[in-house]
This record gives C-alpha cells, sequence and structure tokens, in this order.
C-alpha cells in the first residue's frame, strides 16, 4: 500500500510510514482513557470512536466502565463483557498531571457522573467539558474521552486509512467492520448466549427489540412517530408468510414483554431485571439489586437478537442498531420500524452532523 507522509498535527509528535495507515507516534506513552456513560449501544459506539482515534493518536486505550450504570460496586466491568487487542485491560489508571481535558486532573479515577454532578455541568457542555475533541490531538500525557456516540464525522479519514475497511465505507459499514474485527463479547457471555440457544431456538425465530420506557413516552411518541403498533404490523406481516416462526423479545419493559407473548407465539426470553417504574432506561435505575447481572442479561438479549432469522427494530435505539449490524439475517429480513420519511431525515441529519463537525 502507497503511503504519503503528511503534516503533523499538533506540536511534538512524529509521522510514523506503516503498511497500513499513518498515524500520529508520541515521543512517549501516552493514554486515552474512555470514561463510561450512557446505555450500551452508545458506549459501544462510543468505544469504536475511541479505537479509531488511538490508533491515530498513538495513544494506549485504558477503558473505565466502573461508573454506576452497570457497576454496583465501583469495579471495573468492562472484562467481564468485552476484550480487545487494542485495550490493554491490565494497565491500571496512570497518576498524571499532565490531563486533558483539564477538569480531570486529581480525578482520573472519578466516574463522569460524578464529575456532572460535584461541577453541576449541565448536560448540553457535557461533552466539551468532560470529553477530548476526536478531531484534534493533544499532548498531555492522558486524555481523556467521554461521548454518547462515534463522531464519525471527525474520525472518518482516520477510519480510511485502518487496514481492511470495506471500500468504499459509510458510517453503517464502518461501525460494523470495527464492531466485528476490533471489539468481542467474553467468553462468559458467549457461553451464555450460546446455551440460551441450544435450549430455546428450535424453530424459525423473529428477534424483536422495543425500547419502550424513555423511547415510547407520549412526548416521544408525538415527536417521533414509532409505537408499537409498528412493531406489531411488521411481524404481522413476517408470520403471514412464515407462520410457524416464533418470536424472541428483548424489551425493558414487563408490560411490552406480556403482550406479545399473549399476542404472539414466543420462544424464552431472557430471565431479566424490570423497573417497576418504566420511565427510563433500566440502566438509569438505582433500585436494580444488581448492576453487572443487569448488564450481563443486556448483552445476552443482543447477541441472541443478532442470532435470529428476522430482525425487528428501532434504529434510533443505538442498543438495536448495534444488534442489527451484528445480525446473521439477511438484510431483507432486517426491519427497521421508523423507516420511511423519518429515516430519511435521520440519515440526512446525521450527514449534515457530520459535515459541519469536520470543518
Amino acid at each position: 500500500m502507497h503511503c504519503k507522509l503528511v503534516e503533523a498535527v499538533s506540536a511534538g509528535t512524529t509521522i510514523e510510514k506503516t503498511t497500513d495507515y499513518i498515524m500520529a507516534k508520541p515521543k512517549q506513552k501516552k493514554y486515552l482513557l474512555v470514561k463510561g456513560g450512557h446505555g450500551f449501544g452508545n458506549r459501544i459506539l462510543a468505544l469504536l470512536g475511541a479505537l479509531v482515534y488511538a490508533r491515530h493518536s498513538g495513544r494506549e486505550i485504558l477503558v473505565d466502565w466502573s461508573d454506576p450504570c452497570y457497576s454496583s460496586d465501583g469495579r471495573n466491568v468492562f472484562p467481564l463483557f468485552f476484550h480487545s487487542s487494542d485495550v490493554d485491560a491490565g494497565t491500571k489508571i496512570p497518576i498524571s498531571d499532565s490531563v486533558t481535558p483539564p477538569i480531570w486532573k486529581n480525578n482520573l479515577c472519578e466516574s463522569a457522573d460524578e464529575m456532572m454532578w460535584r461541577h453541576h455541568i449541565k448536560l448540553a457542555n457535557r461533552d466539551t467539558t468532560l470529553s477530548i475533541d476526536p478531531g484534534k490531538l493533544y499532548q498531555e500525557e492522558v486524555a481523556v474521552m467521554y461521548l454518547p456516540c462515534f463522531f464519525y464525522g471527525k474520525l472518518k479519514k482516520q477510519i480510511s486509512l485502518m487496514p481492511n475497511v470495506p471500500t468504499p465505507f459509510t458510517y453503517d459499514s464502518a461501525c460494523k467492520h470495527l464492531l466485528k474485527t476490533h471489539l468481542f463479547f467474553s467468553r462468559n457471555l458467549l457461553e451464555i448466549v450460546e446455551e440460551h440457544y441450544r435450549k430455546n431456538f428450535k424453530t424459525l425465530t423473529i428477534g424483536v427489540h422495543i425500547r419502550q420506557t424513555d423511547n415510547m413516552t407520549p412526548d416521544m411518541k408525538r415527536r417521533k412517530g414509532v409505537s408499537t403498533n409498528h412493531y406489531f404490523q411488521a411481524i404481522e406481516k413476517i408470520l403471514r408468510d412464515n407462520p410457524r416462526a416464533k418470536l424472541f423479545v428483548s424489551t425493558d419493559s414487563s408490560k411490552v414483554l406480556a403482550i406479545l407473548q399473549s399476542k404472539y407465539p414466543t420462544v424464552p426470553s431472557v430471565n431479566k431485571w424490570f423497573s417497576s417504574q418504566e420511565q427510563a432506561g433500566l440502566h438509569l435505575d438505582k433500585t436494580c439489586p444488581d448492576k453487572r447481572r443487569m448488564g450481563t442479561e443486556a448483552l445476552v438479549e443482543m447477541l441472541l437478537l443478532a442470532e435470529c432469522d428476522w430482525f425487528v427494530y428501532n434504529a434510533r435505539s443505538s442498543f438495536g442498531q448495534i444488534a442489527a449490524w451484528l445480525s446473521k439475517a439477511e438484510n431483507r429480513k432486517i426491519k427497521d420500524v421508523s423507516s420511511g420519511w423519518d429515516s430519511f431525515f435521520r440519515t440526512t441529519k446525521r450527514q449534515l452532523t457530520d459535515l459541519f463537525r469536520s470543518w
């Protein structure tokens, strides 16, 4: 592969020429500390972006998922759920005065939630206050990233320089490639999935993911236009042609699960904890008795959805979107209930946002 040397983006870096891609190489060991936050869909997207940024900037990735979303005792749960050759799970968070953003100085072991509460950070200022800009390089020894998504527009060029990326690539194909080649589920999760699949998936299955809580509130339905009726229509269309198929349901609402189980033939769902409030994502409910177990249940469902013969989901849920990228079903059997004009506007908005962020 022919590579051209490019000018270093910031002082103090050199450019290393390789046969795979070009990356800025720091003169001393530097770290990218990825803080956990949000549900699994968003934090996985953010981690995919971090993998690209770390390779581009020559930093070693440290992932800290000790936040209360999926950890009840402050233990870092990332190595319990995932592994990656790009992530050094054995290295502890370094003690350093060279930190960016500066608010993290002397606070590297704190969670982002704690930092937001302690410093009264508004949600609108969260990304710029607590996270580096993925479009820039930094001199500090430790750079902290805390983002809710994959900033594709700012990392698109860096993705194109990585090895084996499909060309031409899109946001979806790039995320799918990174997810399948750089981030892997733990052996424990895969064993649980295999056991559930072996016992219960004995017929054609329709995977259904419904984020009911905050995605289906009256305000969200009014603004976004997706309700459970959209799922019913998609399911019934599949069942007309495949009457022996059964549903595998993944949802954060026990009420929705009960409705689907009474309405359609189903395979056993994952035995999981449900919130009694059903007003926010399960990971936000502080009454959950075991956050680690809840995280395990969520990822097992994600992987089982990917094993189904059909998949019905709403792409506005990042959890559902990642399950769709992982899905082994044919593309024509993956049904996004938000498709149509809403999907068109969402895609256009994302493309425009990426364009503006890349300036």
